[in-house]
């Protein structure tokens, strides 16, 4: 049976989101629409009428849904809660966005730094797939980058150097 994730990219345009196959990388259905920067009723309204969408395609293949991943605009901390946006969200400063999705549809879900998040999907599935180290560099609303060295994330400021 195969293994599916929801993956979410916001952005100062639109939001993506994606059914994705979690073995092959390959997405099985994509939807976009308007990104809603000030109002979170709004926001989250559009994600869990696509999560709905999603589920009803998976339960017609048989398969299942195994999590979420959102691509933040920003900071996040350890524990899923959304630092900052710089204000591009202004909804979402300080915001549990974590605890909030997993509440709301019962639904894994882990959030990152949108840069971040497109340099682990080019290591794991894209150009970096066979390469130790992966930079990526994303240009958009703003500009972000993001390292993978084998397949994780470096701590490239570990605390026990200061």
């Amino acid at each position: 049976m195969d293994q599916f994730v929801i993956g979410v990219d916001i952005g100062g345009t639109r939001t993506k989101l994606g059914l994705v196959n979690i073995k092959t990388g390959e997405v099985l259905h994509e939807i976009v629409h308007a990104t809603e920067k000030e109002r979170e009723p709004l926001f989250l309204q559009q994600v869990y009428r696509s999560i709905h969408e999603f589920r009803t395609l998976l339960a017609d293949a048989k398969a299942s849904l195994h999590g979420i991943g959102f691509g933040i605009p920003g900071f996040v901390d350890e524990h899923g809660v959304v630092d900052t946006t710089y204000g591009f969200l202004r909804f979402m400063e300080n915001y549990p966005l974590k605890s909030k999705i997993e509440a709301d549809t019962g639904i894994a879900c882990r959030l990152d730094n949108d840069a971040r998040v497109v340099a682990l999907g080019e290591a794991l599935f894209g150009l970096g797939k066979n390469h130790s180290r992966v930079l990526a560099l994303t240009l958009g609303t703003g500009l972000g980058v993001g390292f993978v060295v084998n397949g994780t994330f470096p701590d490239l400021f570990p605390l026990s150097h200061m």
